[in-house]
């Protein structure tokens, strides 16, 4: 299985490095059939209720809606928090972290040798591939690990899953943490302040 990378058009920034990781997931991990980036979260009014679901942009109005339920076999997408903290000094790079979650989602059936494997043999896998990534353009480093699905998919509508896909043979993992990275720009030294004329001084 090879997976289908769905890059962001030009991707800066934190988009630039999640960029570079869902190269390196693919490249890593033969399961997976879908890496997304940053999602966005859309909010819609259904019947008096608010719902907020997880989509990736296509083109114009049209948005994929990243959810369990949506036939995407195994997948994995961020979320990316605020605020982002920055670090600027005159002269030098900018540095910016970013709070940052993987979401991933599988189907264990569909995993090669995936008979008698258990979610945590799977998360094991995921955890080395991470922990072996080496970034050109920064870092990914995870405090927390969730596997409950209120917590997986925190900040999304579970009304818009199904039940039958959060449990077994179905799992997924929520890994967050922090991207620390460079901005590709540098803070401009200001220009000196010119020195005021003396107009007793007439040389």
């Amino acid at each position: 299985m090879s997976a289908n990378v769905h890059l962001r058009t030009n991707p800066k920034l934190v988009d630039g490095v999640i960029a570079e990781i869902q190269q390196r997931l693919a490249a890593q991990i033969e399961w997976f059939t879908n890496i997304f980036g940053r999602v966005e979260r859309l909010k819609e009014e259904v019947d008096g209720q608010t719902y907020y679901t997880a989509n990736v942009y296509k083109s114009g109005n049209d948005y994929t809606l990243i959810a369990p339920d949506s036939g995407l076999g195994n997948f994995a997408f961020f979320t990316v928090d605020e605020p982002e903290d920055v670090e600027q000094y005159v002269g030098e790079p900018v540095r910016i972290q970013s709070p940052c979650s993987l979401i991933v989602w599988v189907d264990l059936r569909t995993i090669p040798n995936g008979e008698g494997r258990n979610t945590e043999a799977v998360k094991n896998e995921i955890l080395h591939a991470l922990n072996s990534l080496y970034l050109r353009y920064g870092r990914f480093y995870i405090s927390k690990i969730y596997n409950r699905a209120e917590s997986i998919f925190k900040g999304f509508s579970l009304d818009e899953v199904k039940n039958q896909f959060l449990m077994q043979p179905y799992c997924g993992w929520r890994f967050e943490g922090e991207i620390d990275f460079v901005a590709d720009c540098i803070v401009p030294e200001p220009e000196p302040t010119p020195e005021p004329e003396n107009p007793d001084n007439n040389g």
